[in-house]
């Protein structure tokens, strides 16, 4: 470079840096703050230092409070807010992944407008004066203007009523596939209350779950997983009991799973009410309305052993407090309405709506008062959208706007739904990606992510989440109150100035909040004690036991349950969520069909093999998967929006149908790639469960908890081992690990986590299959010993060991692989020439070769999320898991500032940190009263192939 040249540049860059530093930062709140956006002070500010903010999830709609992790005015980390009185500092596997929608390279970035088959960018200007334009020129023409929406709460719900009511709009009921309308309608005819309870778990000493997936997507999982973990430590002789006609995640971490036929739940609730009349805390004639089901008869047609029925109604009359919890899958077919009746009067007979079940506190899927007339804004179900269709279909629909939600592929065909859409005047789409319903809108307006929204939800009754701006809009987008404020205030019949200019202005005056709530959060509101009147009058109409039997065919019965990753699959644009493999199936990047064990041995079906279904005028072809603990004559498929068309509505509740009986589905002749990432759920003698686990389990100990005491470790774990080389010392630290396999769900968020803290890159279905994952730490699915497929699993998060005898130490031939002072399996990523003899010589199969270099992958803006503490590998270099060295180290300079050492308590890595269920302990195994030292030395802890002489760090705990 010429002198002149180098001049110029130096120049050029000197001033361009003293020009950004005279630009003032925005005005977040009342804060004013240079070169960084947040609600930081200046003077709390330190460039590459890590600071959080609080806000909530809007990634499903449990709302769960979080805190963002920020360096330098960048989100980098979600986790769970630790004061939240519900989530507790959970944060599932959506809830983490959904920062990835920040950066998304597909995420709409402006208003766009249909012209022809394409869209075309306009301003907002020009977006607003088509909308007003359309909606008087509607009037003029005597059609109607409807708005519909996503499940909404809070002021926003209130300022959809007020655009409504500013237009004469017809505000139609929200929609959310899964809308818990048989729930919410028994409750209505019982106790005149169209709500679902709060459930208090942490409260009860026997549960018992019907159907309820409340570890995976029911409701609150987050709530549910941490009163699950508080239960199970704090009460020794707690029992859950779960039931269910499929396979789940939720079923799996129950003490006891019981398999029941598919639409039987009835039979089982009707078994339960008259057995325990005798225990009834109210006064209640069974006979009123429920045949009487002797146990003979409940067990012929649920499938489920005598002996268990008798068990389980055992289990509820002698339980002090009992709990009950019915929904999901077992709400979501023809009888789901009954189901749902059954199990209400069940809870109240027992008392359970005084002690376990809070109405006080329930979920606001009905939102009080919300509309100016006095009635009530609620989630609407499929026949709302089925009149929505016919109003379309009638050609008197002027301007439709659907803000933030996407029917359109979870509609049966009957309803003609898309068709419809066509006949609306102008179709308003309010979204932040370009799904099934915004492609075919004639306006789509790009809504900002949550972390650039300001807001408050209130999805609890005592509860009220706020939304903050952590940064501003990265692109043209708006939040849907300023976009709602914005139209109104460029109609000018209207007179625009009477209304706020911001959503911001409009909340603080509508709602006002203390700075310390809109810190924190949340803001707990007045919580007022609920009296529930139980009337009957109209029972008879909606339990009529004579059509019961209709539905009580055997057949083969496709059921399609929410999904953990993608839920009704509106996180299934996010990357991450297809990488995490399903920890049921370890399957990745896939579509497939998950058969019973039973079933595939009969038709010689193994994984991978292609299926044939058919479901009406429908054909799939898809790999199948065997699924452990699966019923026999029973099939799963996650994907509801490929079969919806053929799905139609329940007819009493309205709501969706999760099932299909007499599905045809063969064998074909072909054979097609399937992304497996566990070698095997057999244990195949390798003792990697703990003992207690490895036993299959017996379900005739009386709901007691099996004794354990005379069970040994296998002998080989306890020998000692010689070694050539000398021990390590560590003098203050050695870092390890203990893991609860009692309290570890599988959900799979400490996976998640650990991808998005460690810059772990995601490489796709293609390199999976050629074995080339990269995560640090997954989730594996293990049989007990000397069982098949149809028996359940347990799972067993694997992570570097982090051994003292490392055998990748010793082979590596340039010393990138070392021991540290504290304990810790380093691996020097500038030493590693990548010969992978480390990877080989690892008993665990955790450590991961980069084929690729990521530094520049993936393109900007994903790029945005990488974390700035950790290294970004380069192509040739093995990594793995470590202990978040960069947190260690952080608490390390934390603790010599102050002149102590550090805490027990104080590092928590990312896996940890992001645990429902609190399974992962860390720290200081030489500080005897750390509580990693006191989980280690228990009788139930076990080390996975300790007979090797590794000595690994992890210490895994299960009592059985």
């Amino acid at each position: 470079m010429k002198r002149r040249d180098f001049l110029k540049l130096l120049g050029l860059s000197s001033t361009a840096a003293l020009t950004a530093s005279c630009i003032e930062g925005y005005h977040w709140l009342g804060t004013k703050s240079k070169n960084l956006i947040s609600l930081v002070d200046d003077k709390d500010y330190i460039p590459g230092v890590a600071y959080y903010q609080t806000t909530t999830c809007m990634e499903c709609p449990a709302h769960c409070g979080v805190k963002v992790k920020l360096i330098d005015g960048t989100p980098l980390k979600l986790e769970g807010n630790p004061q939240h009185p519900l989530s507790q500092g959970a944060l599932c596997i959506r809830g983490q992944a959904s920062l990835s929608r920040l950066h998304h390279p597909k995420r709409l970035q402006r208003p766009l407008r249909r012209q022809g088959e394409e869209f075309i960018e306009i301003s907002w200007k020009d977006a607003y004066k088509l909308i007003t334009t359309s909606i008087q020129e509607a009037k003029q023409q005597q059609k109607k203007n409807l708005f519909l929406s996503r499940y909404t709460t809070g002021t926003l719900c209130q300022l959809i009523n007020l655009f409504c009511k500013t237009f004469q709009i017809e505000r139609r009921p929200d929609f959310e596939v899964y809308c818990h309308t048989p729930l919410r309608k028994a409750n209505q005819i019982l106790f005149g209350k169209q709500e679902i309870p709060h459930f208090h778990i942490e409260k009860s000493d026997f549960l018992l779950t019907i159907g309820a997936d409340i570890l995976e997507t029911f409701l609150q999982p987050m709530a549910f997983s941490k009163q699950f973990a508080q239960a199970k430590t704090n009460q020794p002789h707690w029992h859950w009991t779960h039931i269910e006609p499929h396979s789940s995640l939720t079923g799996m971490r129950a003490s006891k799973r019981l398999r029941l036929q598919p639409k039987s739940e009835v039979y089982l609730l009707a078994y339960l009410l008259h057995d325990l009349q005798k225990s009834y805390k109210h006064k209640l004639n069974p006979n009123q309305f429920a045949p009487a089901i002797s146990r003979k008869q409940a067990a012929q047609i649920t499938q489920i052993p005598e002996e268990e029925l008798q068990l389980l109604s055992q289990q509820l009359a002698n339980a002090k407090s009992p709990l009950l919890i019915t929904g999901g899958i077992s709400t979501e077919h023809d009888l789901g309405l009954e189901v749902a009746l059954l199990s209400s009067l069940l809870q109240w007979a027992l008392g359970m709506t005084e002690n376990t079940i809070d109405f006080s506190q329930s979920f606001l899927y009905t939102v009080p008062n919300y509309f100016e007339d006095g009635k009530d804004s609620f989630v609407g179900n499929l026949e709302d959208i089925r009149e929505l269709s016919q109003l379309l279909a009638q050609k008197k629909v002027g301007v439709l706007f659907l803000c933030q939600t996407n029917p359109t592929p979870y509609l049966p065909n009957d309803f003609s739904f898309n068709a419809n859409l066509s006949y609306a005047s102008l179709k308003v789409g309010m979204s932040d990606f370009l799904d099934e319903t915004m492609q075919l809108c004639d306006l789509v307006l790009p809504t900002s992510h949550y972390l650039e929204s300001i807001g408050d939800t209130q999805s609890n009754r005592h509860l009220r989440n706020f939304l903050k701006p952590i940064l501003p809009p990265k692109y043209q987008t708006k939040t849907v109150g300023d976009i709602l404020l914005g139209i109104m205030q460029h109609a000018p019949e209207l007179g625009g100035a009477r209304f706020s200019k911001t959503y911001q202005a409009y909340l603080k005056t509508t709602h006002p909040f203390k700075k310390h709530e809109f810190e924190t959060g949340f803001q707990q509101l007045s919580n007022q004690s609920t009296k529930l009147t139980l009337n009957l009058k109209e029972l008879p109409k909606f339990l009529q036991p004579k059509e019961w039997e209709k539905y009580q065919q055997p057949s083969p019965t496709l059921i399609i349950p929410p999904s953990l990753r993608h839920f009704d699959g509106r996180s299934r644009m996010i990357p991450l969520l297809h990488e995490i493999p399903d920890p049921l199936t370890s399957v990745s990047w896939d579509k497939w069909i998950s058969i019973s064990y039973k079933d595939a041995q009969k038709q010689h079906i193994q994984n991978g093999d292609e299926i044939l279904l058919k479901v009406g005028d429908l054909t799939l072809k898809l790999p199948a998967v065997i699924q452990a603990g699966l019923p026999s004559g029973v099939l799963l498929y996650h994907h509801r929006q490929d079969l919806a068309s053929q799905l139609k509505p329940l007819q009493k509740s309205g709501s969706i149908n999760s099932y299909i009986q007499n599905v045809n589905f063969q064998k074909t002749s072909k054979t097609l790639p399937l992304s497996i990432l566990s070698g095997s759920m057999d244990q195949t003698n390798r003792h990697i469960l703990p003992p207690t686990l490895s036993q299959p389990a017996n379900s005739k100990h009386n709901g007691k908890q099996p004794n354990h005491k005379n069970t040994q470790h296998h002998t080989a774990s306890k020998e000692q081992h010689h070694n050539l080389y000398p021990p390590h010392t560590h003098k203050e630290y050695r870092w390890a690990m203990a893991i609860d396999l009692d309290l570890c769900n599988g959900c799979s968020a400490c996976v998640a986590a650990c991808y998005i803290e460690n810059n772990i890159p995601v490489v796709g279905k293609k390199e999976h299959l050629l074995g080339r994952e990269m995560s640090w730490i997954r989730i594996e699915p293990y049989l007990p010993d000397n069982t098949t497929l149809d028996h359940d699993v347990h799972f067993v998060p694997m992570l570097c060991q982090q051994c003292d005898n490392a055998p990748c130490e010793s082979v590596c031939p340039v010393y990138a692989t070392m021991h540290s002072s504290d304990g810790l399996n380093q691996q020097v990523y500038n030493r590693c020439v990548g010969t992978r003899y480390c990877s080989n010589n690892c008993p665990y199969k955790v450590r991961r070769f980069n084929w690729f270099d990521w530094e520049g992958w993936p393109a900007r803006p994903l790029g945005n999320t990488f974390n700035p503490q950790v290294f970004v590998r380069s192509r040739g270099i093995m990594e793995k898991c470590t202990f978040c060295v960069h947190r260690i180290r952080t608490a390390r300079d934390k603790a010599k500032d102050q002149g102590r050492k550090i805490q027990d308590g104080e590092i928590t890595p990312a896996c940890a940190e992001s645990c429902p269920t609190n399974a992962i302990t860390f720290g200081n195994i030489l500080d005897k009263q750390s509580k990693v030292y006191r989980l280690a030395h228990s009788s139930h802890s076990h080390r996975i192939f300790e007979e090797l002489g590794v000595q690994p760090s992890i210490y895994y705990l299960a009592k059985g």
